[in-house]
């Protein structure tokens, strides 16, 4: 990897259309770079389908200026589609971190440590599943480690339609919350 000794962080959501896929990936940059005294890039592919097609946001984030704004070794791999599976699995470490929602993703990614948390059931439970995204950026923020609750949690505010930031706040905590459970049943 090019700068070695360099911090370089890489984050990789997965999904379908209509997900909040992009949103996630666009608050985890505004996170790092606004809230925090870190650079961050984030980088979008997605199919021609408007909803329903795979879609991918990779969020890089260093203390050093970012020279390259592709992944190239994965630090957290997040999936919220099976149908999204194969465009995911390319420039992996051995010691990538899988989040996945199990109710959504069934096949088992066979990389590092998979942590299993039901982000839609969650979103549903709070009354709508279009938080989904929310409660996995609460996800995210416990098992990568790197950013701070309230930087996170201050960039979904600033993100969020007016009348919707009491139901993304409560998702992303209870994401939050939720994965530092899984966290110490996977890793202790």
């Amino acid at each position: 990897m090019r700068g070695e000794g360099r911090m370089r962080k890489e984050i990789r959501i997965c999904g379908i259309g209509g997900q909040g896929v992009l949103l996630a990936g666009l608050i985890l940059g505004k996170a790092s770079s606004v809230y925090m005294d870190y650079h961050a890039v984030e980088s979008e592919a997605f199919g021609p389908e408007a909803r329903g097609g795979s879609v991918r946001s990779e969020v890089i984030i260093s203390k050093d200026k970012i020279d390259y704004h592709r992944s190239l070794a994965v630090d957290l791999l997040v999936l919220m589609a099976e149908k999204s599976w194969d465009s995911c699995f390319i420039d992996f470490k051995k010691d990538t971190k899988v989040l996945l929602d199990p109710d959504l993703v069934t096949k088992n990614p066979r990389l590092g440590q998979v942590y299993p948390v039901r982000a839609q059931k969650i979103a549903e439970n709070l009354g709508n599943k279009i938080v989904t995204n929310i409660v996995m950026v609460g996800a995210i923020t416990a098992i990568f480690g790197l950013l701070d609750e309230s930087a996170v949690m201050s960039a979904v505010l600033d993100v969020v339609p007016p009348a919707y930031k009491e139901l993304n706040l409560s998702a992303f905590q209870q994401g939050l919350s939720e994965a530092k459970k899984v966290i110490e049943q996977v890793e202790f």
